[in-house]
């Protein structure tokens, strides 16, 4: 009887420490999701200000032509380039 108890008391140890480490995950798993919710929303809000000031800066700049860039620039011949000058 002496080994029984043993070995019930082992098992009991052994289910106390699943017992343990799944409380200990499912709250990690809660903090995880909060966290990640906080953070999907933070994005959202930065996504939204960068849009309003692209927007915005789109609407400033709107009719001005753009200088073309460099790698344009080098390869087209100079006398075609002086004809998309405006």
């Amino acid at each position: 009887m002496h080994e029984a108890e043993k070995k019930y008391s082992r098992q009991i140890a052994i289910d106390r420490v699943i017992h343990y480490l799944v409380i200990v995950g499912t709250l990690a798993l809660i903090l995880f999701s909060f966290w990640f919710a906080y953070n999907s929303a933070q994005m959202q809000k930065q996504k939204i200000e960068f849009e309003k000031q692209e927007v915005k800066s789109f609407m400033k700049n709107k009719g001005k032509a753009k200088p073309l860039p460099d790698f344009i620039v080098d390869k087209i011949p100079s006398d075609e380039l002086e004809q998309l000058k405006p």
